[in-house]
């Protein structure tokens, strides 16, 4: 079976992935939370439309998260190395805010799943002008 190779460094792949879960975590859920905050609670802001639009995108880069760091578990059995350990230490705390926050939007993804692929389908039909 072949594996998703990222980058030819065994290690750096699934470090990006863990990265860019904790990232979309962020700005997907965390970031427009916390901006909301700075409005009354009578104003309506609407955030939720926001961070339940991007709901699928942000489950889904928590499982890829979740994938990486378990791909990097597994490589470091194999091989294992300081740099390895230092990784698997320094990604634990990324991947389970990244997979919490998956788990906390995982009902709202999979209600928002058909829509938000019609959106990206409409979107590349007019780029493409189909």
């Amino acid at each position: 079976m072949r594996s998703l190779t990222i980058t030819p460094h065994l290690r750096l792949g699934p470090v990006l992935f863990v990265l860019m879960g904790l990232v979309t975590a962020y700005l997907g859920l965390w970031l427009p939370l916390w901006r909301d905050r700075a409005y009354p609670p009578e104003t309506d802001t609407r955030i939720g439309f926001i961070i339940a639009g991007f709901a699928p995108l942000t489950t889904g880069t928590a499982v890829l998260a979740a994938y990486g760091y378990i791909r990097l578990w597994l490589l470091q059995r194999r091989s294992p190395t300081t740099l390895g350990w230092s990784l698997l230490i320094l990604l634990a705390l990324p991947v389970m805010a990244s997979a919490t926050t998956g788990v906390y939007l995982a009902p709202t993804a999979a209600v928002m799943l058909p829509s938000f692929v019609k959106s990206v389908f409409w979107s590349i039909a007019e780029l493409f002008g189909l």
